[in-house]
């Protein structure tokens, strides 16, 4: 599918077998005497869309989604508890995915709702297992180490063991093939971005607690969109994303770059300056321990949620006695705070992208209309019209518009399978049929490596059809959620989960909800942290942060509608100490779906406008 598009194609290619890997599993955890190992879809960099030929996850349970983690239990204990031996946990995005996806005799599908976070889930099933005695490890590099504590904080207080692997173990038992990197990694120009090194550094150390000396603080982050943002680079080392492959530790103004092995020959060119450094290190930990050495530390500050358990752990190695500082959120929030150059160049790409998109609309709206397979008078061919179809046709759209990536795994879902909320495998045997709703969410990259997303829902009619009462009563519903969100006002303090809060309101009105967030950050990744609109959010709104906003209503068996544009936080023109959002998306609605009467005249007045524009 993605192979129309220049850095997408050179995946290695990778089927699960869910049995011998739980075996090989098995076989590890009887030679270190463990009960039961908690694994993550995950790489060492906490990628939201790591190679399948590098995921644990997927290895053990044939499950392909971006997101979702599971606990693998020894034989022994999967026989005590009465449960298969992997328990595969995912949010209501993938409830019907994994379904699809998983064998039910290796595989047990635990689904958590949208109140739950993932480790909810997972540290709940530790917290209540029946079990007096029990040996829990992990992979340190590919668990967060927010994750890491609690698990240690609830081994302690049942007294169970924990042992924190650091070698590759799971790897090493699964055979995984791993995953390699060629592609060159180029600084921006800083007209791309408003940013230099230098003043990243400079925003960095103003976000360290005033007692804290920039000199003898080294901030760590595995995050490898927090490194392209600090250096203004990008990679595209990993699919749907643009950033590179790297640890950062940064201490005074002096930045090391840790890149992993299979990175030998991978060609980085940044800038040079008097005023900072970049130091590379290239895959050997011995080299990175001698280089770290020579700074005198006593502070390590970094992102609980955005480092892994590894990269503390080691730099306590290098540095003694230092203190951990892991509520230190300022890349985070410094990264989520855009330029005006940043945002000039996120807005050209929307553009392009709202493009791509309405042509491709265009396209199925023209290509339905008659039977597939007959010939017109012109003697045109109408071929069938399938999933894959579309996936290939946005693809090729957004390459005409200079696109050099997707942005994440396109949903090109019609019918019943609208409601796979997360659908991620487009197939040519499922056809646009007459009277379907068809889903598509897609986004792309551009030169400067900011992502786009946008989400729009199409009926399928071959002339004279008209959309059934429950199509277009959800179409509108999402419709009128999304103009709540798109038109908001509010104050500046306001959390991102109130506003999750008034718009998933607007559906449940009419009785239906859904169970993903209202919106997530967008920026060097399509899921950027920093901001993000769900019930369970814990941030507050950033000025000039980018982020979607899109609800849904999502029925099984029948099909689906997700309405989804992208927007600024904007500061209020006349009302102080308010923000609203500036649309980013300009990609227009199915009218044929639209009930008019279920919209009220500022619902009506605001569509005007934004179809006008």
């Amino acid at each position: 599918m993605t192979a129309t598009l220049p850095l997408a194609h050179d995946l290695p290619h990778y089927v699960a077998r869910p049995a011998q890997a739980q075996v090989a599993l098995e076989n590890l955890g009887v030679e270190r005497g463990v009960d039961c190992v908690f694994v993550t879809a995950q790489d060492a960099f906490l990628s939201e869309y790591n190679v399948l030929a590098n995921n644990h996850r997927y290895a053990l349970s044939n499950f392909s989604g971006s997101t979702g983690d599971g606990i693998f239990l020894s034989a022994r204990l999967s026989q005590q508890l009465d449960q298969a031996q992997f328990l595969l946990f995912v949010d209501g995005r993938y409830h019907l995915q994994a379904d699809q996806e998983i064998d039910p005799n290796f595989v047990q599908v635990v689904k958590l709702d949208v109140t739950q976070t993932m480790e909810t889930g997972l540290l709940g099933w530790l917290e209540a297992v029946p079990a007096t005695e029990l040996t829990v490890a992990i992979d340190g590099a590919r668990t967060t180490w927010k994750r890491f504590i609690q698990l240690q904080e609830i081994c302690k207080e049942r007294g169970f063991t924990l042992q924190v692997w650091q070698q590759e173990e799971i790897s090493t038992a699964l055979a995984l093939p791993g995953w390699s990197v060629t592609r060159p990694v180029a600084a921006l120009p800083t007209t791309a971005t408003g940013r230099t090194t230098a003043g990243n550094l400079n925003d960095l150390h103003r976000c360290l607690p005033a007692d804290l000396d920039p000199d003898r603080t080294c901030i760590l982050t595995c995050m490898s969109d927090d490194v392209a943002w600090l250096v203004g680079a990008r990679g595209f080392h990993m699919p749907n994303a643009s950033s590179f492959l790297a640890d950062g530790f940064v201490v005074g103004r002096d930045i090391i770059l840790f890149l992993p092995p299979g990175t030998e020959t991978t060609d980085i060119q940044l800038p040079t300056a008097t005023d900072y450094r970049v130091i590379l290190v290239r895959g050997s930990l011995v080299e990175l321990t001698q280089v770290l050495s020579a700074y005198s530390v006593t502070d390590i500050c970094f992102s609980e949620r955005a480092s892994n358990a590894f990269l503390p752990t080691f730099a306590l190695g290098v540095w003694a006695g230092a203190a951990l500082h892991a509520d230190f959120f300022g890349l985070e929030m410094a990264r989520a705070q855009k330029t005006p150059e940043e945002l000039a160049a996120i807005r050209a790409a929307f553009l392009k992208s709202s493009r791509a998109i309405a042509r491709t609309l265009r396209w199925v709206k023209s290509s339905i209309p008659l039977a597939a397979g007959t010939v017109t008078e012109d003697a045109t061919f109408v071929a069938p019209v399938s999933e894959l179809d579309l996936s290939e046709k946005i693809a090729r759209e957004y390459l005409a518009q200079g696109a050099v990536e997707l942005s994440f795994r396109t949903i090109a879902a019609t019918g019943a399978n609208g409601a796979i909320i997360h659908y991620g495998n487009p197939r040519p045997e499922n056809l646009l049929q007459d009277g379907d709703l068809t889903l598509l969410d897609s986004g792309a990259y551009y030169g400067e490596g900011f992502a786009t997303d946008c989400t729009r829902v199409a009926f399928c009619n071959r002339g004279g059809s008209t959309p059934q009462p429950w199509q277009r009563e959800i179409y509108t519903v999402t419709l009128k959620a999304c103009i709540r969100g798109m038109t908001a006002v509010f104050p500046c303090d306001l959390p991102c989960k109130e506003l999750d809060r008034q718009v998933r309101a607007v559906c449940q009105q009419y009785g239906y909800d859904y169970a993903h967030g209202t919106g997530h950050g967008v920026g060097i990744h399509v899921h950027e942290s920093g901001i993000r609109l769900s019930p369970v959010s814990t941030y507050g709104f950033t000025e000039n942060a980018v982020v979607s906003i899109e609800p849904g209503i999502y029925l099984p068996g029948q099909g689906g509608v997700r309405i989804e544009n992208v927007a600024v936080v904007r500061a209020h023109p006349t009302l102080v100490d308010h923000f609203y959002f500036e649309n980013l998306a300009f990609v227009g609605m199915d009218w044929e779906l639209i009930d008019l009467g279920l919209l009220d005249e500022s619902e009506r007045t605001y569509l005007r406008e934004y179809e006008a524009q």
